[in-house]
């Protein structure tokens, strides 16, 4: 397991970062201060821009924690290097409507903000992963938290065709996808009628969705990269993810869909959550 998620944005240059020879692209990465996400006040509207630039250091130091587990036939480190700018991925891939659209969240919701995660594209020829994968990444991550990964229920594992656990709405191949996901949940309600307002925004939004398993864990790790302890207060508000857009399952009496969180005392928790009760959903631009 690298050390990477150790790191912040101080000390990414002395990091493998720099190392794998991705310096000189993020030296252009606009100087913003990140403050800690449960800081964050509305964006401006015109900042959208800026504040993706200023994510995109995290977003690569939490993908080169994650990315030899998924593409085992290249060294470690080796997607990003000279051949590689992750700019020109950034933004073949966050296209203008994209954009837009975070603009105007922006302006909707109260206490808004994203993160921008980059994470192993499974449209990619060379990805590769399995359940025992995902599992991986789940207690990796849990290395470098107060508490060890907690998998409280294995069927959200063994319970689904890994493609549905790790498929992605982008049709790009890239190495490196990118996505937002936001990081104020949509409120509780039954997840039948979180789906229909899903549905409802994709027929503007295309690109809404819900995270899936690499996305959700890719996204606690910016978060950790960017300076968040992940730990205390409201970060299981700021980690919960529901995907509902995976069907039902019932392993045991009752029917579930996986849920995916960080509990106040900093353990992450892979389990199934009743969908008799009200979800809290998470959304993310694809």
């Amino acid at each position: 397991m690298t050390e990477a998620y150790q790191l912040t944005s101080d000390t990414a240059q002395r990091s493998d970062l720099s190392q794998a020879g991705c310096i000189g692209h993020l030296a252009r990465v606009a100087t913003i201060n990140s403050r800690p996400v449960s800081g964050i006040k509305s964006i401006p509207y015109e900042s959208i821009e800026a504040r993706i630039e200023s994510k995109l250091e995290a977003s690569l130091i939490a993908f080169m924690a994650i990315e030899h587990l998924f593409y085992p036939r290249r060294k470690k480190g080796k997607i990003i290097n000279d051949r590689y700018d992750p700019r020109e991925f950034l933004y073949k891939q966050l296209n203008q409507d994209k954009i837009e659209f975070i603009k105007d969240r922006a302006s909707q919701i109260p206490d808004y903000d994203f993160t921008l995660v980059a994470t192993p594209n499974p449209n990619n020829g060379i990805f590769q992963a399995n359940a025992m994968t995902l599992k991986r990444l789940a207690i990796d991550f849990g290395e470098h938290q107060p508490e060890q990964t907690l998998v409280r229920k294995a069927q959200v594992f063994s319970g689904y065709n890994i493609s549905r656990l790790t498929e992605s709405l982008t049709p790009e191949t890239d190495p490196i996808e990118f996505s937002v996901i936001e990081n104020v949940a949509v409120e509780a309600k039954p997840i039948s009628q979180q789906k229909r307002d899903l549905k409802g925004l994709q027929k503007e939004a295309p690109f809404l969705g819900i995270p899936n398993f690499i996305h959700t864990i890719g996204y606690m790790g910016a978060l950790r990269a960017q300076g968040n302890k992940l730990v205390g207060e409201n970060v299981e508000q700021l980690t919960e993810t529901r995907l509902i857009n995976l069907e039902e399952i019932a392993p045991f009496a009752w029917r579930g869909i996986p849920e995916i969180f960080i509990k106040n005392s900093g353990q992450l928790v892979i389990d199934l959550s009743l969908t008799v009760h009200d979800a809290a959903v998470r959304y993310a631009i694809l």
